[in-house]
């Protein structure tokens, strides 16, 4: 088979299946013919004393366990991921505080409103007398005024009032239900999937999750105004506002369902790639005795790849979607222009020229929205695997009902025990049923558990002593 095999042993049973014996003794380490290496020792056998710094071996490198991965819920998270969870967003919205969102809001419906209204504006100055345009350009200015007042203050309450108060709430509760966690959870859960929710979900929460909420309310309102402004100029366009929200609903639907998916495999792989960077971390000094250096580069560099696919693939579906927005837009621009052809006796060129450039902003404002939305859709899942946490997550609190022994306990050192039951976890059948045992003073007693293992007793001392 061409392949050598190292079997360490102290038993000379399997000694005439060996080619050659390598013992160790007298702190050195002797070669051996395995015919001539009788049970009973040969002082005249041939040694070979071998300095151990330079020994060099060729090792049969065994694959190291993976981490454990739990793909039990692995349905219910793709209907989740599919459909989403209303409750996700109630619970995100409790960890940035009504308050914060009313006013975030507030702004960014301001800000939309002034924008979109500044342009209506000049429709007013360019139909009116010269003798008034003084008083649209104040108007203008106040508009516009208005409008970066609140600009400035969506970004105050998103980055100092919601983003702050969000991470700091659910990194708190995240801390303390991480800490109050049982041992089965940290025996049973990846240590990559822990360390990837302080890491990559608490940044989604402080970095991402706030600028797209932002996002998300100020397309809503810009296209909202815009929509209005539209109709307000052409309202013979209001035959092709039900096709349009058909076909942006339909568009969202792939793009969206998509989207999210692709984001959370791209959480999902860094997990493996923060435990493979653990696992190189905490073992460097085995890996360079060993001389396994290219094979952790190699798993490293696997990783780093696997994580970037979700990432890439996102990208083309961004794409996708601008390529089908501008093709969309393009329909209903040469719509436009034909009602407008139909209907020439009806529409000024100012009220053209104002549609067209609606048209086109709209675009752009479709666009972001859908981006802003799919943006935080996604990053939501952050929010879910912290709500999951909250719920799934067991908490060892203290007994409410538990009694302090005194100071003076035990005063007699005697152990009693009556009709203990006890598991490893409450999935798991019960390891002690109705156990009653009493120890008395004094008394030496020898735990042995159930897989035979015990303490074995030396001379001085046979037992736990009570």
């Amino acid at each position: 088979m061409a392949t050598t095999v190292f079997l360490i042993t102290n038993s000379r049973k399997l000694d005439s299946f060996a080619d050659k014996l390598l013992v160790l003794q007298d702190s050195c380490i002797h070669l051996r013919d395995p015919s001539s290496f009788e049970d009973t020792e040969d002082s005249s056998a041939p040694s070979i004393s071998i300095d151990t710094d330079n020994l060099k071996s060729e090792l049969i490198e065994t694959p190291k366990p993976k981490g454990v991965n739990h793909r039990i819920k692995d349905a219910a998270d793709d209907i989740t991921r599919a459909t989403g969870d209303i409750a996700v967003y109630g619970y995100y919205v409790g960890s940035i505080g009504r308050l914060n969102a009313l006013l975030m809001s507030g702004c960014t419906a301001a800000y939309s409103f002034c924008l979109t209204f500044s342009q209506y504006i000049l429709k007013w100055a360019t139909e009116s007398p010269p003798e008034k345009l003084k008083i649209y350009m104040a108007l203008y200015a106040a508009i516009s005024f208005i409008a970066w007042v609140a600009t400035n203050g969506t970004m105050w309450s998103t980055q100092i009032k919601i983003a702050v108060r969000s991470g700091t709430v659910l990194h708190a509760q995240l801390l303390e239900r991480v800490l109050r966690a049982p041992l089965s959870y940290f025996t049973q859960t990846d240590v990559g999937a822990i360390l990837n929710r302080f890491g990559q979900d608490i940044n989604l929460v402080d970095k991402q999750l706030p600028p797209a909420l932002a996002n998300l309310n100020n397309q809503i309102f810009k296209l909202l105004m815009q929509l209005v402004l539209l109709l307000s100029v052409q309202p013979i366009m209001v035959v092709t506002v039900p096709s349009c929200f058909m076909s942006v609903y339909f568009i969202q639907k792939i793009y969206l369902r998509t989207s999210r998916q692709l984001r959370f495999l791209d959480l999902e792989s860094r997990s493996q790639l923060y435990t493979s960077f653990l696992d190189t971390t905490s073992g460097v000094t085995t890996i360079r005795a060993f001389g396994w250096k290219e094979k952790f580069k190699d798993e490293n560099i696997r990783a780093i790849d696997i994580s970037q696919k979700p990432f890439y693939l996102l990208l083309c579906l961004q794409c996708w979607l601008k390529v089908v927005l501008d093709c969309l837009m393009a329909i209903i621009a040469i719509d436009l222009i034909a009602l407008t052809v139909m209907y020439r006796n009806t529409v000024t060129g100012v009220d053209l020229g104002l549609s067209l450039n609606l048209i086109i902003l709209a675009n752009t404002t479709l666009l972001r929205l859908v981006q802003s939305w799919t943006s935080l859709e996604t990053s939501l899942g952050a929010i879910a695997r912290l709500k999951n946490i909250q719920e799934s997550v067991p908490s060892q609190e203290r007994d409410p009902y538990a009694v302090d022994p005194g100071p003076r306990w035990p005063s007699l050192g005697d152990v009693r025990l009556e009709e203990v039951s006890a598991s490893y976890s409450q999935s798991l059948k019960l390891a002690l049923r109705n156990v009653s045992l009493s120890i008395n003073p004094g008394q030496k007693l020898i735990v042995v558990g159930r897989t035979g293992s015990s303490s074995t007793p030396d001379k001085d001392q046979s037992g736990s002593t009570m």
